[in-house]
């Protein structure tokens, strides 16, 4: 059963790939690092940007049942990016919002395939 799933990677990355092109849009994902360890210590705090592809899916069952989602949450699928891995804490604005990334899953078709696509939860 997993090499049939693993032989569908491809063509569900495809296939994300063309819902996202339809139904989704352009967002921004940024990153900012802080180089200080102690309040009023001088460091450098940089803010990094990538333009990425994202389609809103909602809310799963598995969140629903958790009552992780709250109300103004965003759900949403995106697509791998090849400078960037979505993580924690990461900002992300879209034409709804800026949002604070809470949860960011990669979505395999077999543990040790490539990322298909990833699931993100964001909060205002």
């Amino acid at each position: 059963m997993l090499t049939f799933l693993g032989d569908m990677s491809p063509r569900h990355s495809a296939l994300t790939a063309r819902l996202t092109a339809r139904f989704g849009g352009a967002a921004t994902l940024a990153r900012t690092t802080d180089t200080r360890t102690r309040p009023g210590e001088t460091g450098t705090v940089t803010t990094e940007t990538w333009a990425v592809q994202i389609i809103e899916t909602g809310a799963d069952v598995e969140y629903r049942t958790g009552s992780l989602i709250q109300a103004g949450d965003l759900v949403a699928a995106m697509l791998p990016h090849a400078d960037v891995t979505p993580a924690l804490n990461d900002k992300l604005t879209t034409n709804a919002g800026t949002f604070t990334l809470v949860n960011a899953e990669p979505v395999r078709s077999d543990p040790s395939g490539p990322v298909m696509h990833y699931r993100l939860h964001g909060r205002r």
